[in-house]
């Protein structure tokens, strides 16, 4: 699947590094979505039951009221990432996510 084409106007400096995207002379770079999901536990306890009165889990999760067993927690985040960050960066990921909130909020004109 291929995401949607950045518009000039969104292209911003590297969120870790903050360089132009081609400061390295790379033509390529990541943009990357952090999106937290939590687990319905009532979807899953409603599947799992259904799988075991069925004696299928694939003919449970076609017959549940719900095929969906996990919701967003709040609105993705996005990161732009160059290639020798991509290449080079060790943060956990629960960080990067961090950091992508705070340049969102940044963004939307907020200071933090």
């Amino acid at each position: 699947m291929t995401g949607a084409p950045i518009k000039a106007r969104d292209i911003r400096k590297c969120d870790i590094c903050e360089r132009g995207l081609m400061a390295d002379r790379a033509f390529t770079f990541f943009r990357v979505t952090f999106e937290r999901m939590a687990v319905d536990v009532q979807a899953v306890k409603g599947i799992v039951g259904m799988a075991h009165i069925l004696g299928s889990e694939q003919l449970a999760a076609v017959m549940a009221p719900s095929d969906e067993v996990a919701v967003p927690i709040g609105p993705p985040d996005q990161m732009i990432v160059c290639d020798m960050c991509a290449m080079a960066h060790r943060e956990p990921l629960f960080q990067l996510a961090e950091q992508a909130a705070q340049a969102a909020y940044v963004r939307r004109g907020r200071s933090t």
